[in-house]
């Protein structure tokens, strides 16, 4: 059985942003999300759990 994982990356231009639309079992089992350009410089974004009562 294959275990496949969809997920979506828009790259938005004039707002300098990209937006990453992954399915929940890939999000709920990730904590850290790794950025390279060319593999060599490196941005690492680490999930942070929702405190409650917390204004998003």
């Amino acid at each position: 059985m294959s275990n496949t994982n969809i997920f979506q990356v828009d790259y938005l231009p004039d707002e300098k942003k990209i937006k990453i639309n992954l399915p929940d079992e890939v999000w709920n089992s990730i904590d850290t999300i790794t950025l390279t350009r060319f593999f060599q410089e490196e941005l690492v974004v680490e999930k942070q759990e929702e405190s409650e009562g917390e204004e998003g």
